[in-house]
């Protein structure tokens, strides 16, 4: 049985094999989950309320919705008379939006009808809106020796990877069918959370650039910039701006000229685009007009990972618009540190309109858990004649928007326990809290380490947004216990998902959930 299963398995997953593959596949391997002989069954057909199907550009190289070991993480059990044609389902790359049919093919090979129901993964996107979806019969009866096809679909709402296990139960029996879907389309990310532009003079623009980042499956394309006012523009490279997957390219912000000076002004762009999966995120703008002679901005490193040693450096900038040359000192470093070690210079004098320039480049700390970093510098200036506002402590910050996810697994300890007679049930929640500003995207791995299958509804990924908490359902239905009568016992380990935010828990380490089942 297990070398037909797996033999059925690979066939699965080749790119963009159809249903029909795998119903003739029944064929030649009846057996698959209970069947012990062949069945002459029908070719499921596609059937009312099927989704429309996706029409996206699939690349040539992309990854099925499972993989690897990946493919199942489940403890099924004993299914009884109720068997499942297809040992999984991988809707291979969808566009993010555009759902996908697939026909699961429910099977009662014992003498009378039996009820059936069809239990969904839990929601995986942001939205909190479900990937998979029954779209047709997830209740009903198999007639005796007969078949039921279940329509499900895939409809990703976020670029890349994304695997559930569907349970297909029969009273205490069941059976876990693994499912995936890879969404294809692209996922915007600025570099940095502000773009500040900083004080500027009233006579020129002021100018800062921020690196806009596709983290997706396909193109970004963009053609315009939504949220622009008569202070502030943005503007690419190029109009339109096309960027590939993993790619990037620097948007300019700009504080135009104009007579209002003091006022702090501040506006939300985000880019109009098309080919997204999530929508486009805006960025916050801002930049504050002044008549001084002399400007000075502060530094900003963006986004970082939380637990890690940025080496670069960003540079204090002090522009001097008057005629004689200035002196300007900063205090001895405290969280950031001086690249050079030089603590006070000089700016030429500026040239007709053309300011004199100076950069004091200063290196970022070793990073810690996601919380920003910021420091406060104060920029002495002073120089022959030089009056105010330009003379005197200029105040700008130094930053680091350090980024991640911070899992704690609730209850503290970790652990589940349930208790059912064979053929019963019994069902406990964990929760995933995540503390960051990052989500937390989890791929979990389950081990049964004493007794039968008892475990239901595994998960194969999680995913909890920053600053959300997400609950979590395991459901215990024993096959059975150990002749010793000792309890049922299996681990569910979580990992970081490849690809996804760091995880910034301080040990490094997430805990392993414990589950334990004994007899009432």
């Amino acid at each position: 049985m297990g070398q037909c299963k797996s033999s059925l398995a690979r066939s699965s997953f080749a790119p963009h094999l159809g249903i029909t593959v795998l119903a003739f596949s029944l064929f030649a391997c009846a057996q698959i989950a209970g069947l012990e002989e062949p069945i002459d069954m029908p070719v499921p057909a596609p059937e009312r309320g099927v989704p429309a199907r996706d029409t996206s550009p699939r690349p040539t190289d992309a990854k099925g919705g499972l993989d690897g070991d990946e493919k199942k993480n489940t403890d099924d059990g004993d299914s009884g008379d109720l068997g499942v044609a297809q040992p999984s389902l991988d809707f291979q790359t969808v566009g993010c939006g555009v759902a996908q049919g697939k026909n699961l093919t429910l099977i009662n090979k014992g003498d009378k009808p039996i009820p059936y129901e069809v239990v969904m993964p839990e929601s995986f996107a942001p939205d909190e809106k479900p990937v998979f979806t029954v779209i047709d019969r997830q209740t009903g009866t198999i007639p005796a020796k007969s078949h039921v096809t279940v329509e499900i679909a895939a409809l990703p709402r976020i670029a890349g990877q994304v695997k559930g296990n569907v349970v297909v139960t029969s009273g205490a029996k069941y059976v876990t069918v693994p499912v995936g879907v890879v969404g294809v389309g692209a996922t915007l990310e600025w570099a940095s959370s502000t773009a500040d532009i900083g004080e500027t003079r009233t006579d020129t623009d002021g100018i800062t650039k921020v690196k806009l980042k596709n983290v997706g499956t396909g193109t970004a394309k963009i053609d315009s910039f939504s949220g622009m006012t008569a202070d502030f523009k943005a503007t690419g490279p190029v109009m339109p701006l096309e960027i590939p997957v993993d790619g990037e390219a620097e948007i300019t912000f700009t504080l135009t000229k104009g007579s209002m000076a003091g006022m702090l002004l501040s506006t939300n762009i985000k880019p109009n685009a098309s080919g997204l999966c999530t929508a486009a995120p805006a960025i916050a703008v801002s930049g504050r007009r002044i008549s001084s002679d002399v400007i000075v901005s502060g530094a900003d490193w963006g986004k970082r990972d939380c637990y890690t040693n940025p080496t670069d450096t960003r540079s204090i900038l002090i522009k001097n618009y008057f005629n004689k040359e200035v002196t300007w000192t900063v205090p001895t470093p405290g969280t950031f540190t001086l690249a050079n070690g030089v603590t006070t210079g000089t700016v030429p004098a500026a040239v007709g309109t053309t300011p004199g320039t100076v950069n004091i480049p200063y290196k970022p700390p070793a990073l810690q858990g996601p919380v920003p970093v910021t420091e406060s510098v104060k920029v002495n200036i002073t120089g022959e004649g030089l009056g105010a506002p330009g003379a005197g402590d200029h105040d700008v910050a130094l930053k680091v928007d350090v980024r991640g996810a911070l899992v704690e697994l609730v209850p503290v300890d970790a652990s589940l326990s349930f208790k059912a007679a064979q053929g019963g049930s019994d069902s406990e929640a964990y929760q995933i809290k995540n503390t960051g500003n990052e989500p937390a995207w989890l791929a979990w791995s389950f081990k049964r380490t004493n007794g039968p299958a008892a475990w239901a509804d595994l998960p194969q990924e999680t995913y909890t947004d920053a600053a959300r908490t997400t609950n979590e359902l395991i459901r215990y239905q024993p096959t059975g216990y150990a002749e010793d009568g000792s309890a049922n016992t299996a681990t569910l380990t979580p990992a970081q998902r490849n690809g996804s935010k760091k995880i910034c828990n301080a040990d490094t380490a997430l805990k392993v959930v414990n589950l334990t089942g004994n007899k009432p």
